[in-house]
């Protein structure tokens, strides 16, 4: 008996590992500086200026993360309000046409979304209200 339960928890732990292990996780900070660097054709100075804002959004998403005195996950809204904040910043220091060619990063981004309800981090057991 006592060898089938730690068989049990035994199972339990590997399945459960490869669970959080299939989950995507996002971009680095760094990722996206390169990757809107190379989309957008970037300058150093709107390098730098790119960077400060992802460093802000990266501050504003962080305080959603547990361990910011809260278990459940935070209302999409809120976090689409953060990534509403990073377009309109980073749309501040585009030209003309970087800001069309950034428009098509944003309707790629919103194309992979999933749809409402159907994010990928929820699993069974997930606080929510």
């Amino acid at each position: 008996m006592y060898i089938k339960v730690k068989l049990i928890l035994f199972l339990f732990l590997c399945i459960s590992t490869v669970s959080l292990q299939a989950q995507p996780k996002p971009p680095s900070k760094e990722d996206m500086l390169k990757q809107l660097v190379k989309q957008l054709d970037l300058t150093d100075k709107q390098k730098e200026k790119v960077s400060s804002i992802l460093d802000v959004v990266q501050k504003k998403l962080n305080a959603f993360k547990p361990g910011s005195g809260s278990y459940e996950r935070p209302p999409m809204d809120k976090i689409n309000e953060v990534f509403k904040y990073q377009d309109q910043e980073i749309e501040k220091v585009l030209t003309t046409e970087q800001k069309k060619k950034y428009a098509e990063v944003i309707k790629e981004r919103e194309n992979r979304k999933p749809p409402p309800g159907k994010r990928s981090s929820e699993q069974p057991g997930d606080f929510q209200k």
